[in-house]
C-alpha cells in the first residue's frame, strides 16, 4: 500500500496541475488573440496594397491617355481591368469616380480612333487631288 507521504504528495501535485490547466488556457487565448490581431493587420495591408496598384495603374493610363502619345490597346486593357478590380476594392463613393474616369476615357478613345480615320481619309483625299492636278497639268 501507498504510504500517508506519498498519497500527500500525490494530492499536492494534482492540486498543481489542475492550476497548470487554466494557465495553460490562458496562454492559448493570449496566442490566438494575438494572431487575430496580426491576421487583421495583415488583410489591412493587403487591401492597401491593391489598391495602391489600382490607384498607380489608373493614374498612369490617365496622364498616358491625356499627355501621352501612344496610349494602345494594351494600355486601355490595363486601364479597364484597374477599373474593374476597383468596383470590388475601394468604396462606392469613390468608384462612382472612377467609372466616370472609364466613361470619359473610351468616349475620348472613340474620338481620338474617329479623328485618326478622317485624317487617313483626309490625307488620301489630298494625295490624290494633288496627283491629279499634276496628271492634268502634264
Amino acid at each position: 500500500m501507498l504510504s500517508e507521504t506519498k498519497i500527500t504528495h500525490m494530492n499536492t501535485l494534482l492540486d498543481i496541475s489542475r492550476l497548470f490547466i487554466p494557465i495553460i488556457a490562458v496562454i492559448g487565448i493570449y496566442i490566438v488573440w494575438q494572431q487575430f490581431i496580426t491576421n487583421r493587420e495583415k488583410v489591412r495591408l493587403e487591401l492597401y496594397d491593391k489598391r495602391f496598384k489600382i490607384y498607380d495603374t489608373l493614374v498612369n493610363c490617365l496622364y498616358d491617355f491625356l499627355y501621352g502619345e501612344n496610349f494602345d490597346n494594351k494600355d486601355y486593357v490595363r486601364f479597364i481591368t484597374a477599373c474593374n478590380e476597383a468596383e470590388f476594392l475601394v468604396p462606392n463613393r469613390i468608384y462612382l469616380h472612377i467609372d466616370k474616369a472609364k466613361k470619359l476615357i473610351r468616349s475620348g478613345r472613340n474620338i481620338k480612333n474617329r479623328l485618326r480615320t478622317l485624317e487617313k481619309h483626309n490625307l488620301e483625299f489630298e494625295k490624290n487631288r494633288f496627283f491629279q492636278g499634276r496628271n492634268n497639268g502634264n
